[in-house]
């Protein structure tokens, strides 16, 4: 679901997720809170060891802090999510074309999550890292 969404919002802007962690309702409820978060990669950055050690203690730390909080939230509705976007980040090929490297990712967080400066400072770093190390234009 959270596929098809990205691809509704990025349709005409040739943007393409780099990373992103949902919140999924029904694997928290089958496993009792125990794993309650999905992680998503650009098959391009899957064998890069920085942004899959970084990205493995942003999603634990993510998963640990926020998902009961977030299931908290979401159980209020009489129909809940498969999946909830907690944070994803997105480049902008047509920014990048238009404005260079900087301002061409978009990084969308969840309020409940936007305050930390853990979770801010560590996409940052991520997004910094694929910007710096990979063809952006390949990407697309």
């Amino acid at each position: 679901m959270i596929d098809q969404l990205l691809k509704l919002l990025t349709k005409d802007h040739k943007e393409v997720p780099l990373f992103h962690i949902t919140f999924n309702f029904k694997k928290h409820q089958e496993t009792e809170g125990r794993e309650s978060c999905d992680l998503k990669l650009h098959p391009s950055l899957t064998n890069d060891k920085f942004i899959i050690e970084q990205l493995s203690e942003l999603f634990n730390y993510t998963s640990k802090e926020y998902a009961k909080e977030v299931f908290d939230e979401l159980s209020g509705f009489a129909k809940s999510p498969d999946e909830f976007p907690l944070l994803y980040v997105t480049f902008n090929f047509k920014k990048y074309k238009e404005y260079g490297e900087k301002g061409s990712c978009d990084f969308n967080i969840h309020p409940s999550l936007s305050g930390d400066e853990l979770i801010v400072i560590k996409s940052n770093g991520l997004v910094d890292h694929i910007r710096k190390n990979y063809n952006m234009e390949e990407l697309v």
